[in-house]
């Protein structure tokens, strides 16, 4: 006897919606796939447009509404080039673990409050000593979120990204580069008063708020201000962490340097703007190009020398950014005049037009699984049928 009468109906229409769910879920897995492949195949593609799509849209809205209700959002945006190198990395990942784990969020935890401080002694020491302090204090704990992520990413689950973070924490091996990195480009400002006063430009001097160890105080907070917010965590993590080894992996240093000299000035196009900036200008873009591209030039050469350093050259960015404050008067033609000499003396004497040997530490090495033929592959693989596994 036949006991296909016997036990429950078959849902039809409910095995129809569960395969037809399948289906899409089995999909979707496929479109992601595509799309993390299309970008492992295109990394610099993809981490400028990352990079810049995030900076300018929430730097624009800061801009446009000029609250400081919005600081928050200019934190984020001013950590876009750190966060969609972290972001790519993460995807590229193949070990598939979670970004955040227990270490994250025990380094996480320890790193908010310093963040913190730093960030409210920079407002109430260098700008705003007036201000509410308790306000700024509670404040300053939400728009350090973004530094703290960067931050604790060195302890993420991915291998990949642990990697790539550490060199912003460490120290052995680039002791003598870091001091490099502290007195080279701020070394040039004060040659660039020589090359003010051959041009016949008067130099001012310099700009001293105070004396003794209380000036020492206010440069020391000044450089943590400018090393956390946000020269080394949140651009030297993506411009020369994160490009310039993709980058040398295809061209020379110099090349390297100026492009992403080149890129590196517009992308400042919301901070600029927010501040009130001659933005609209084209004299104001050609002296900005050509100041990004002489500082790439000097600091994709510190970062080689060192190994690829992203704290080597996050200390020389806020370095110099600390010693602007300081240092006054100087023409902008003076400043480049003299970036120019060295730039060149650096160029002529590395042989900077050279490609770097592949084994080098700052030349990306590229994941066979990312190249184009194991990508073809991988698409010609056959999808799975949600019908063919949802049967006992």
């Amino acid at each position: 006897m036949s006991d296909r009468g016997s036990g429950p109906p078959r849902d039809r229409d409910g095995g129809r919606r569960v395969r037809g769910a399948g289906a899409r879920l089995n999909n979707l897995g496929k479109d992601r796939g595509r799309a993390v492949d299309w970008i492992g195949r295109h990394q610099l593609i993809s981490f400028y447009l990352m990079a810049f799509s995030l900076s300018w849209s929430l730097g624009i809205v800061y801009s446009v509404t000029d609250s400081d209700v919005f600081v928050p959002l200019v934190a984020v945006a001013a950590c876009g080039p750190a966060l969609a190198a972290i972001t790519i990395t993460g995807l590229l990942d193949s070990t598939g673990t979670l970004l955040a784990g227990r270490d994250f969020w025990r380094t996480f935890v320890l790193a908010l409050p310093i963040a913190a401080l730093v960030l409210f002694l920079g407002w109430t020491q260098l700008e705003d000593p007036e201000a509410p302090m308790v306000a700024l204090a509670v404040f300053s704990f939400v728009v350090a979120l973004p530094v703290t992520f960067v931050l604790a990413t060195v302890r993420s689950r991915r291998p990949a990204v642990r990697q790539f973070m550490g060199s912003l924490f460490r120290v052995r091996g680039v002791g003598p580069w870091l001091l490099v990195a502290v007195v080279f480009i701020p070394g040039l400002l004060f040659l660039a008063q020589w090359t003010d006063q051959a041009l016949g430009e008067p130099w001012l001097g310099l700009d001293l708020p105070d004396t003794g160890w209380a000036l020492v105080g206010l440069i020391l907070v000044k450089f943590a201000y400018q090393l956390l917010y946000f020269n080394a965590t949140g651009e030297e993590v993506g411009w020369r962490g994160f490009a310039l080894p993709r980058m040398q992996a295809r061209t020379s240093p110099l090349i390297a340097a100026i492009v992403i000299g080149i890129l590196w000035a517009p992308w400042h196009f919301w901070l600029w703007e927010s501040e009130g900036k001659e933005v609209w200008t084209v004299e104001f873009w050609l002296e900005m190009f050509s100041a990004h591209i002489l500082f790439s030039v000097l600091l994709v050469w510190m970062c080689n020398r060192a190994g690829g350093s992203i704290l080597v050259a996050g200390v020389g960015h806020a370095a110099t950014n600390t010693a602007f404050e300081y240092i006054t008067g100087l023409s902008a033609l003076g400043i480049q005049l003299t970036w120019l000499g060295a730039a060149l003396l650096l160029i002529f004497s590395d042989r900077m037009w050279r490609r770097l040997p592949p084994d080098h530490p700052v030349v990306h090495r590229p994941d066979p699984l990312w190249s184009p033929d194991a990508a073809e592959s991988r698409a010609q693989e056959p999808v799975i049928s949600a019908s063919a596994t949802d049967r006992p």
